[in-house]
């Protein structure tokens, strides 16, 4: 028998019989070994998630895995790379697979890990989800790790008693808690729901993998695996889909997507939007068990459902932004009231309706210059349409221009890639600096309400004008 086919032999011996009889061994035999579960880890994992693409073509089309494809785009492609490669799999793997090899710290830091991970999913759902669950989990985590560490001796007797005795099942239940906590990457509806096993198989093959190469070599070779696995099937896709997308969607890196897109009307809701008079003081509830604004402005219902904060939202009407609006929606389909996600973007999408409306989200590259009609300038006080001179001193002169044109000219004269977001096309003469970047920024905003600035970081812009 060759050594590959010992390292496969002692791998499918280990997952159908878990144990902990693990002894130390040479660094090349784990390098082998570990070479050997690569290989099946990607062979059957990317069958599987084909099988699985090719199911929720059919049982669940409009169902979309709703992290991955915009989080590399607003995080930029290196902090998206890490995070994917060495954050994430350091995560899961102390909170999943610490504990396989029974032993106080080791215990100490699954507690750790899974505090730390709903924490993490705490904040990031605070602005779109009931958080109470995860709110309930920390506190539940607290209390039993303070419970832990105050009686560690004793638990650790009964645990690592019953872990050694058990630790069959304690693989297979971890693994299996695994697959599912990544149901959380889809948006979840009564489908998704009856058919998850199937959903995370991928996960859960995976978990196998990662498991056997925790409990037989060490935490470093399954962190290794989970670091090259999500290389694989996460990172190298966006890579490819960086490199096919269609050129119409481009503009020299910047990416501009329609948003919230075409969302289908929910089948039993209640849904009232009145404009309201008095002060403005932007009541909201935005949970799953309904979503409401009271006396808020329609940037601010905007911002909220669309998950931005109010500065990313830019009007090209700055007198539809400021309209004040009570907004009141129930969803009394029990079946997508887990599609929590979907709801808002459909209530988004009426509010847009409401007032002729269409939103792109502009995905800026960090260096580039961002150009937009301020929203903080009412239409009132608009100084565009100036008096048309020849000569200034130090300026330049540009009549009829768009907005869009004025953007133009600027790139031309300081050489540098400006953004524009607005499209409106009324036309302005424009007197604008030659040789200042502050000066040319003081003027765009102080005369003509424009805003100008370079972004340091990849930044993300909402910006919604007329829909026709």
């Amino acid at each position: 028998m060759t050594p590959n086919e010992n390292s496969l032999k002692a791998y499918w011996n280990f997952l159908l019989h878990p144990n902990l009889n693990y002894k130390k061994k040479r660094f090349t035999t784990k390098l082998l070994n570990f070479l050997v579960v690569l290989v099946v880890d990607i062979a059957i994992s990317a069958l599987l998630v084909w099988l699985v693409y090719q199911l929720r073509g059919v049982v669940a089309p409009d169902v979309k895995v709703h992290k991955i494809p915009i989080s590399h785009q607003k995080w930029g492609l290196l902090k998206w790379s890490l995070l994917v490669t060495v954050f994430i799999p350091l995560l899961e793997e102390l909170t999943f697979r610490t504990h396989l090899r029974p032993k106080k710290g080791n215990f100490v830091l699954s507690f750790i890990g899974l505090l730390y991970l709903n924490g993490v999913l705490l904040l990031v759902s605070i602005h779109s989800l009931d958080v109470r669950s995860n709110i309930i989990a920390v506190l539940v985590g607290l209390v039993l790790l303070a419970t832990y560490l105050v009686f560690q001796r004793r638990i650790y007797i009964v645990i690592g008693r019953l872990w050694r005795r058990k630790s069959a099942l304690v693989f297979y239940l971890t693994t299996i808690l695994f697959g599912f906590y990544h149901l959380q990457n889809y948006t979840v509806t009564l489908t998704i729901l009856i058919l998850s096993p199937i959903f995370v198989l991928p996960q859960i093959f995976a978990g196998l993998n990662l498991g056997y190469l925790r409990v037989r070599f060490g935490f470093w070779w399954g962190f290794v695996l989970h670091g090259l696995h999500n290389a694989i099937f996460l990172l190298l896709p966006v890579l490819l889909f960086n490199s096919v997308m269609p050129r119409d969607k481009i503009f020299d890196n910047e990416v501009v997507i329609d948003y919230p897109g075409n969302v289908a009307a929910r089948g039993k809701y209640q849904l009232t939007i009145e404009e309201a008079e008095g002060p403005v003081y932007n009541g909201s509830r935005v949970g799953r068990n309904g979503i409401d604004f009271k006396h808020a402005t329609v940037r601010f219902a905007s911002a909220k459902l669309a998950r931005f904060r109010p500065e990313e939202v830019v009007f090209e009407d700055t007198a539809v932004a400021n309209r004040v609006i009570d907004l009141h929606f129930t969803d009394r389909n029990k079946e997508s009231m887990d599609d929590f996600k979907m709801a808002r973007r459909f209530v988004f999408q009426q509010v847009l309706k409401k007032y002729n409306l269409k939103a792109q989200l502009f995905f800026v590259p960090a260096g580039n210059w961002v150009l937009y009609r301020s929203q903080f300038v009412k239409a009132e006080e608009d100084t565009s349409a100036l008096d048309e001179r020849e000569e200034v001193p130090n300026s330049f002169v540009l009549k009829d221009a768009t907005i869009r044109g004025l953007a133009d000219k600027i790139e031309e004269l300081y050489s540098m890639k400006v953004n524009c977001l607005s499209k409106n096309r009324t036309k302005y003469t424009w007197v604008i600096p030659k040789d200042s970047t502050e000066l040319l920024q003081r003027t765009l905003m102080g005369k003509y309400g424009v805003t100008l600035y370079q972004a340091k970081n990849r930044t993300v812009k909402c910006y919604i004008s007329s829909a026709e």
